[in-house]
């Protein structure tokens, strides 16, 4: 592990640390003054419906700063700068929202006999209980720019361009997959069939439950597989398994294009990440790895993830190429 990874694994694992503290410790030391079960879920109204042991909650608390720690952990063989700010804001987020937690339960159920008798949840909770991960997350990137400099973008090689004669047609086609996107969609599927059997006494919490999933599944699929194809036209990204819903940048809208190596947390995580219009800079990110960068004559930037991405640079600057009328030593690298 380099030394830029050593000091990502030491602020982590300091991260999640006093994340577990911040959110199982104040229960723990509490625990005299909490009943037994803790009232840990309320309904619609804000009146407690559900309860958990003390034991078992803190469990939940701390898994919500671990997990994202482990998803945080940077690897052996090799953790990219430029994901750094990324790491740091996720965990940070979660360790936050871990704490905000436990600290309103043990609020809601302090000196109380029985869970039933807890506090009621307020709507005006979800405001720090949001944004104080939200602005936990926003320091920890900014320091983790500060600390990993260059981590804005990850640097892109430029891809050498395809020889074309003139007319020559030339097509390319590569996809990428994320099969943890339908086992996800698989298991709210299951959850839908259940709830649907189940006699509910919340049908409003139900039927909004059902809703979000709804339309959840959707963007799911849409983004658990996608197919990127390259012609003389320009590039077209098609999402989900059918591909009807697509993407078109023509080749008249690119400047050059380029093959890296792709880490989700350093785009802001899974998905369509970012704006072409807002941020001047996307990347449709399925999965970790191979992906392919297009820089834009807006001064914009779009990336997506897709297997091969070197030749689809390649075959995209041998067009560009060919309407420029550059011989091939000419094409420029992308630098980013």
């Amino acid at each position: 592990m380099s030394n830029p990874e050593r000091r990502l694994a030491v602020w982590v694992a300091s991260i999640a640390g006093l994340g577990v503290l911040a959110s199982a410790g104040p229960l723990l030391l509490a625990a005299s003054h909490l009943p037994e079960p803790l009232a840990s879920h309320f309904g619609l109204s804000g009146a407690p419906d559900d309860k958990l042991p003390l034991v078992a909650f803190t469990a939940v608390l701390a898994g919500l700063v671990l997990v994202p720690a482990v998803l945080a952990w940077p690897r052996v063989r090799g953790t990219k700068p430029g994901s750094a700010p990324g790491r740091l804001a996720l965990l940070g987020f979660s360790s936050t929202l871990s704490a905000a937690l436990g600290v309103l339960t043990l609020w809601l159920n302090w000196e109380r006999a029985v869970w039933t008798e807890a506090g009621h949840f307020q709507l005006w909770f979800l405001l720090p209980l949001l944004g104080l991960p939200m602005a936990t997350a926003a320091v920890l990137g900014a320091l983790g720019r500060r600390l990993w400099p260059g981590s804005g973008v990850a640097s892109a090689p430029g891809a050498q361009a395809l020889p074309l004669a003139p007319g020559e047609r030339a097509y390319w086609s590569g996809v990428a997959h994320n099969r943890w996107f339908l086992l996800i969609v698989a298991g709210m599927v299951i959850q839908f069939g259940i709830f649907s059997l189940l006699p509910s006494k919340a049908p409003t919490a139900f039927g909004s439950a059902l809703l979000i999933q709804l339309l959840v599944l959707p963007v799911l699929e849409l983004l658990s597989r996608i197919r990127v194809s390259i012609n003389e036209q320009g590039l077209t990204i098609h999402y989900g398994h059918l591909g009807w819903i697509r993407q078109r940048v023509p080749l008249a809208r690119i400047v050059r294009a380029a093959a890296f190596e792709l880490e989700p947390l350093a785009h802001g995580g899974w998905g369509y990440r970012g704006s072409l219009r807002w941020r001047g800079r996307a990347a449709v990110v399925v999965r970790s790895g191979s992906a392919l960068r297009l820089e834009l004559r807006d001064g914009t930037q779009l990336s997506v993830t897709v297997d091969d991405a070197e030749t689809g640079a390649s075959l995209l600057n041998g067009f560009l190429q060919r309407g420029t009328g550059l011989p091939p030593s000419s094409s420029p690298a992308l630098a980013v």
